[in-house]
């Protein structure tokens, strides 16, 4: 399996749009969870298997911050396409959210 590190999310998301985005099978993501900020300002907690996500409040842990750890087999894995899909989702009246990269683990 192939995981990438959490990577910290400092803006909002527009998280039904990620989530529809990570169950795109050519991202090769099998699994994905995280802790994020919602574009209402709340964080929620969104959980992908294979084709199926759920969304669901979650209360805010200002020791934790917010992240997303995505899993998946490393010949299908796009970690590129997750970074480009998570820039294109965040809400615009805020910074780029930063990652701090896609690193294989074999």
């Amino acid at each position: 399996m192939n995981q990438n590190p959490q990577r910290l999310i400092e803006r909002a998301i527009a998280l039904r749009a990620l989530a529809d985005a990570l169950v795109i099978p050519a991202l090769g993501v099998i699994r994905a969870k995280g802790v994020l900020r919602d574009a209402d300002g709340k964080q929620k907690l969104l959980q992908v298997v294979g084709q199926r996500w759920t969304l669901t409040a979650h209360a805010p842990d200002s020791t934790l911050g917010c992240g997303l750890l995505c899993i998946g087999l490393k010949a299908a894995f796009d970690g590129v396409a997750i970074d480009r899909r998570l820039r294109e989702v965040a809400v615009n009246d805020a910074p780029p959210p930063r990652a701090e990269g896609i690193n294989r683990v074999e």
